[in-house]
């Protein structure tokens, strides 16, 4: 059982390190890098930097403070197979509100791949999100107190506001981080939302005329068109009804052949 004393010193300690990491990084490049401009325009090294300094943050923060091996404890034999479905069910959703729906968003096909590292900083970054904002402040929600609906939904704001420092840019991303932390309950893993995570960020980013290190690189969530805005939470929405619908009839499929056992052995 982790005390509410050990999740304030994880918080504190979280804070440290990617402070601290940043500030010696940032120190070394400056003392002992002649080109430190071309360096902080360096897209892929500063995403991955940031990126991996979040990582190891968090994976300590489990392991020291909280005395949790947090890759053995999401570690199952589903995991690849939810990821690989939350990745393929976004992709159908995207197929059929293609075919049934003209709502602006953009379509599988239309993807544009600029460059293999850049993808590998987008999967990386989701995951890291998904651990940060599904698995480690809902967690740490819990266990200062807050109920689990609470926890997801302060989790979902702040998700929103990471991604733009005011609500008014970002606050139907509300809607996607709680169907994500619902996918997240349901699945007692982080797997299925970060594949749908994925496959939603790889449509979005890499599908823009102005490119994924455009996106990286500015405030992509500024000034967003209110129907980009609904049509993001439609998406969402249609995702939940999706995975619902097919957990409902594999769980009426399950009862009729548990039935039919049944009434064969009598």
């Amino acid at each position: 059982m982790i005390s509410k004393k050990q999740w304030v010193l994880s918080v504190l300690f979280l804070v440290l390190f990617v402070l601290l990491a940043g500030g010696a990084i940032g120190f070394v490049a400056t003392t002992f890098v002649d080109d430190v401009t071309r360096l902080q325009n360096n897209l892929i090294f500063n995403q991955t930097l940031s990126i991996s300094i979040l990582f190891i943050a968090i994976l300590l923060v489990y392991k020291i403070v909280l005395k949790t091996n947090l890759l053995l404890s999401i570690k199952s034999k589903k995991v690849y197979l939810l990821f690989i479905a939350g990745f393929v069910t976004c992709l159908l959703v995207n197929l059929y509100r293609d075919l049934l729906f003209d709502d602006g968003v953009a379509n599988f096909q239309d993807i544009v791949i600029e460059s293999i590292p850049l993808i590998a900083i987008v999967a990386v970054g989701v995951l890291c999100e998904e651990l940060l904002f599904r698995k480690y402040l809902v967690d740490l929600g819990q266990g200062l107190g807050l109920k689990l609906w609470l926890s997801c939904l302060v989790s979902a704001v702040l998700f929103a506001l990471i991604h733009a420092a005011a609500l008014e840019n970002s606050w139907f991303l509300i809607v996607s981080a709680l169907v994500y932390s619902y996918f997240t309950y349901l699945f007692k893993s982080i797997s299925f939302a970060v594949g749908a995570h994925l496959a939603f960020n790889i449509l979005t980013m890499f599908t823009t005329p102005a490119g994924v290190e455009s996106n990286l690189t500015t405030n992509y969530y500024s000034d967003v068109p209110s129907e980009w805005a609904f049509s993001s939470i439609m998406f969402d929405l249609n995702l939940l009804a999706l995975v619902l619908i097919v957990l409902s009839i594999k769980g009426d499929l399950s009862k009729w052949h548990r039935q039919r056992i049944a009434t064969q052995n009598i």
